[in-house]
């Protein structure tokens, strides 16, 4: 009575790794982003269970590290710009990460707050009242629109969002 998700993720970790193995050995960075929660989590789902998801960076060079730093995907784009071409860039929405992983690229300012929009539904087009906003900060505070039901809270005393600040 084996669970088939095991099965499942012991071929991915497999095709992962020779995929991982044949890029790196080609002298390139890969990058795997996960933009669908952890456990107990899922599509849609504005929690931190839903939104703080692994970013893996691995590749000659990468040293092998943990951080805390706040990215969001559009900071992705910068940092493969930075990496390919040396030099660093951001865009209105994006800031590039390459310090973390390489050596030699100047620490751009801290992230202050990363941002979230989930739609109704794949496939959908947004129909006014049915967008979810979400906004964390450095800090630990988040703030939620959910379709204008508002929220907040506060991650550091409260990490499963069971209290809302602006409830009377």
């Amino acid at each position: 009575n084996v669970d088939p998700r095991l099965d499942y993720l012991q071929h991915l970790d497999y095709r992962l790794g020779q995929v991982i193995d044949a890029a790196t050995a080609a002298g390139y960075v890969v990058m795997i982003a996960c933009d669908n929660g952890s456990v107990g989590s899922g599509m849609g789902d504005t929690t931190e269970g839903g939104l703080n998801t692994p970013l893996i960076v691995v590749g000659q060079g990468v040293p092998a590290r943990y951080s805390m730093r706040m990215v969001q995907a559009t900071d992705i784009g910068p940092t493969i710009h930075a990496l390919r071409y040396g030099s660093v860039t951001s865009t209105p929405d994006g800031v590039s990460f390459a310090d973390e992983i390489c050596w030699g690229f100047p620490a751009p300012a801290p992230r202050q707050f990363v941002t979230c929009t989930v739609y109704p539904g794949v496939g959908q087009p947004p129909v006014p009242g049915t967008v979810t906003r979400v906004v964390r900060d450095r800090v630990g505070f988040k703030l939620v629109d959910d379709a204008g039901a508002w929220a907040m809270f506060d991650l550091r005393v409260d990490p499963t969002e069971a209290v809302n600040l602006l409830a009377g």
